[in-house]
């Protein structure tokens, strides 16, 4: 079996690596960070630490590469669909509010952020999106708003155009509807370290981020987005994602993944 390059990197390496990359690496736990950094030494054939350092010195676009690999973006329309729906019927039941704001947290390419503009214009609402992640590159690509054909899977012909275009021909992208554009702003932001704005928000979106934080971090960041929230705000995480004492950041549970925020008693 061949050495895992990433055991190379000690604890002096990742303070370098992190502040070359520009990433809290600090505040990730190190052994799913540790995971995707040997997979990515291994497909560019880095034997050792020493020679990734020397490369992401010496070529800003490996920095830029390196930086998109290890943050999450593990993202598409209508992720987890049963907890999509049951978003839905949530929203329908609550007292009208017509225009929503909605931060999607860690939005890499936008879909989630669009998917949850599908559901609040389906009942009959509307939405203000921030979005906002740490990787310029998936910055970029929700500004552009191109989506190929694989990315749409579980999204209905009928829904596809209501927030998008269909394709021109000889192009194979799906774009953003420009009334949806309209009402989306997208910026770079650290969940760990940058000031978080203001809100209120109707519905923050953070999905499937948290589980990569380690405990104390993932404590702050909870505190701080369900501080953001408005009366009877919507926090939205990962199927996977469960707060063990919601209670303590002023939420409550709704459904899986879902919750609620509560006046003090």
């Amino acid at each position: 079996m061949h050495p895992d390059p990433a055991a190379s990197v000690d604890a002096a390496a990742w303070d370098i690596l992190g502040a070359r990359l520009g990433l809290p690496l600090d505040a990730y736990r190190r052994d799913q960070l540790a995971r995707r950094l040997s997979a990515y030494m291994r497909l560019h054939g880095y034997a050792d630490a020493a020679a990734l350092l020397a490369a992401l010195a010496a070529r800003p676009e490996e920095v830029e590469r390196l930086r998109s690999h290890l943050t999450i973006h593990v993202t598409e329309f209508l992720r987890d669909p049963a907890y999509w729906e049951r978003l839905a019927a949530v929203v329908a039941a609550m007292p009208a509010r017509p225009l929503w704001r909605v931060w999607s947290a860690a939005a890499a390419n936008g879909a989630e952020a669009l998917t949850a503009a599908l559901v609040l214009e389906e009942a009959g609402l509307s939405a203000r999106l921030l979005l906002t992640d740490i990787d310029p590159v998936m910055l970029e690509a929700a500004r552009q708003g191109e989506y190929r054909e694989s990315e749409l899977r579980h999204l209905s012909p009928d829904r596809r155009r209501r927030i998008l275009e269909p394709p021109a021909p000889r192009a194979p992208v799906w774009r953003v509807r420009p009334e949806v554009a309209a009402r989306m702003v997208v910026r770079r932001l650290d969940l760990l370290h940058d000031p978080y704005p203001p809100g209120p928000f109707d519905l923050i979106l953070c999905r499937n981020v948290l589980i990569y934080f380690r405990a104390p971090d993932r404590e702050r960041v909870l505190g701080r987005l369900a501080s953001r929230l408005g009366p009877d705000g919507l926090l939205f995480l990962g199927a996977t994602e469960l707060i063990g004492r919601p209670e303590a950041h002023g939420l409550e549970w709704v459904a899986p993944a879902l919750y609620r925020a509560r006046p003090p008693a």
